[in-house]
């Protein structure tokens, strides 16, 4: 249970930690050679690279990268990835629901992941 509830702990943070970072800096934005990067790719990355981990880490990746891409997934399928759009009913509903459901299914989703649901001792 105690993986269970680092994942959750980490996802949720994330989600809210990104939120208050772009509220707190609404025009701040990662570009590199002219492309603007939004933080689903991030998250997309440290998803894949947590995947290879075979420690306590690959709990605090996955929930991270997760977090980051279940943040800015609706936004990017339904908006036009533009800044105002990020705060449109669209996009905070998105990321709430999409959310609710990645913790709700939790178990499943670690275990697509390969990390124990239950520790062992």
């Amino acid at each position: 249970m105690l993986n269970k509830k680092i994942f959750t702990i980490f996802f949720a943070l994330t989600v809210i930690a990104i939120r208050f970072g772009i509220f707190l800096f609404p025009n701040k934005d990662l570009i590199i050679s002219g492309i603007e990067i939004h933080h689903i790719w991030i998250g997309l990355i440290i998803l894949v690279l947590g995947c290879f981990i075979k420690n306590k880490l690959k709990i605090v990746a996955i929930a991270i990268g997760l977090g980051l891409v279940a943040d800015e997934f609706i936004f990017m399928l339904l908006c036009n990835g533009q800044n105002e759009e990020y705060w449109s009913h669209y996009s905070i509903s998105g990321a709430c629901i999409l959310a609710l459901v990645i913790l709700i299914f939790a178990n499943r989703v670690m275990q697509f992941f390969r990390i124990p649901v239950k520790n062992s001792r």
